[in-house]
């Protein structure tokens, strides 16, 4: 018959937690931060008006609100708006479409 050892006694000091008193998501900068941008999409680009296009690129508004079906991914998805990269200064900037995966 082999030896039975008992686990170890293990002593549990009880400390006290310091918890903070607020919590870091409550504090007052956020909601002032997010005051001043709509979404987080637009702290990277810009939403670019109809009006605001030039015009070789006008053909493009008509995709807005429509949903398409990438036959590749089967993704399905929607336009909803045309934008730019904040970053970019040029004189005609590339437009992308800002679309919601509707799946």
């Amino acid at each position: 018959m082999a030896n039975i050892v008992p686990p170890a006694e293990q002593r549990v000091v009880e400390q006290p937690v310091l918890l903070p008193e607020t919590h870091p998501t409550d504090s007052s900068t956020r909601p002032r931060r997010c005051k001043s941008s709509s979404s987080p999409d637009t702290d990277e680009y810009k939403i670019i008006p109809l009006c605001g296009a030039p015009a070789k690129d006008k053909h493009f508004f008509p995709y807005i609100g429509q949903s398409f079906t990438d036959t590749d991914d089967n993704l399905h998805f929607k336009i909803t708006t045309i934008v730019v990269p904040n970053n970019s200064f040029a004189k005609n900037p590339r437009l992308f479409y800002r679309y919601f995966d509707m799946d």
